[in-house]
């Protein structure tokens, strides 16, 4: 029986980890290594954690990544319990980043979340960042010459027909991808 999600972004997070946060909009990226992501409770995960040190930067910080295929009501629940379980297990709060890949009517993920305790004694406000694929050029992630953005180029907003993109990127790939990839 096949997995009821999609593992296609866990592979893209362990592999192109840094391409990844270029797309959430992350800076020069020094050094980056794709960390175990598989915390705590296992039917609960991030796709991704990536521990990464940017070009200016001495010291790595922690990046949570989850990709969410539509914007469902489930997401900013998910993104809290992702975000506690890496404060959890390693004692510092990351960075989150959501991939949103494609949209579902007017619903959007918000890039907040703020819970309350039943008498209100205690709250948890927590914020991320939020990427809507579907807004984002694909000739600007073509132009970055980055073989682990080019998964998302068809995702991401054009112009050209579906074909031309396709083609676009096969090239790309063909030229650029390691052979074992």
């Amino acid at each position: 029986m096949r997995d009821r999600y999609d593992r296609t972004s866990k592979w893209l997070i362990q592999h192109h980890g840094d391409s990844v946060l270029r797309l959430g909009g992350a800076g020069a990226i020094r050094s980056w290594r794709a960390l175990q992501a598989d915390l705590v409770q296992p039917r609960r995960l991030p796709d991704g954690l990536l521990e990464v040190t940017l070009a200016d930067e001495t010291d790595a910080d922690l990046f949570l990544v989850e990709v969410a295929t539509y914007p469902e009501e489930r997401v900013p629940e998910q993104l809290v319990r992702d975000l506690a379980l890496v404060f959890l297990d390693r004692g510092l709060l990351p960075e989150v980043l959501t991939l949103v890949l494609r949209p579902r009517g007017n619903q959007r993920v918000p890039d907040s979340a703020e819970l309350h305790s039943r008498r209100d004694w205690s709250r948890l406000q927590v914020g991320w960042r939020v990427v809507e694929l579907w807004t984002v050029p694909a000739e600007q992630l073509l132009a970055a010459n980055d073989v682990g953005l080019i998964p998302w180029v068809p995702l991401a907003q054009s112009a050209d027909p579906p074909e031309t993109v396709l083609h676009e990127c096969r090239r790309l790939i063909d030229e650029q991808a390691p052979p074992n990839e």
